[in-house]
């Protein structure tokens, strides 16, 4: 907390930011399998090439994918596949230098790090904790009676539901947020920021503040 008071928040997107590529489709070829992965994303590639040119909703898309891809399954297998992945993830180190450079400047700062991805929390949280977050937020699966429905619990973590989920948990708290993402669905948390930055290509732009 700096002297004003204020709590010193650094956060940070997932995939693109802290990573170089996507992990979300990895973990959902491994966990759904070739076969049922290939004839969901067919069922559904009409909707999911929309959401990918802007003209559908993202979020619907991907609830109807999961819904095909994962319903059914249960819960602990998924617990237990996030767990195996993130493991393969931290080994692998597919991380952006530049940012994991700036999340030790911030732990040093004493800054809080929070991640907030629209990839699974199943992974997401342990990844998360071991880079030294202080809170992670990632998209949840509704579960019933143990199996999953593949609906997205509270929503698609992007855009709006970013900043919702961070002042959620700031609870009314003054503070002085840094942010840092590389997409458009990122572009809401950079504008509720005070220091956002552009993640591209691997390096930090610093857009204003």
């Amino acid at each position: 907390m700096s002297e004003d008071g204020k709590r010193n928040i650094a956060v940070f997107d997932f995939d693109g930011t802290i990573t170089k590529r996507d992990t979300l489709a990895p973990f959902l070829l491994k966990f759904g399998g070739l076969t049922r992965s290939l004839t969901s994303a067919l069922r559904h590639a009409p909707g999911m090439v929309s959401a990918a040119i802007g003209v559908g909703d993202r979020d619907a898309a991907k609830e109807k994918y999961l819904i095909s891809l994962i319903g059914g399954r249960a819960e602990s297998n998924l617990i237990v596949a996030g767990i195996e992945y993130a493991e393969l993830v931290l080994r692998e180190e597919r991380f952006n230098a530049a940012v994991i450079q700036r999340i030790a400047w911030h732990r040093a700062e004493g800054h809080e790090i929070v991640v907030i991805s629209a990839s699974l929390d199943v992974y997401i949280q342990s990844i998360a904790a071991a880079l030294g977050a202080t809170k992670a937020f990632g998209t949840e699966i509704e579960v019933e009676a143990g199996l999953l429905t593949g609906r997205l619990r509270g929503g698609n973590v992007r855009a709006a539901n970013k900043v919702q989920r961070l002042d959620q948990w700031l609870s009314g708290d003054q503070s002085e947020i840094w942010a840092y993402g590389d997409s458009s669905g990122d572009d809401e948390l950079l504008e509720r920021s005070d220091h956002p930055h552009r993640v591209k290509n691997g390096e930090i732009i610093k857009i204003k503040g």
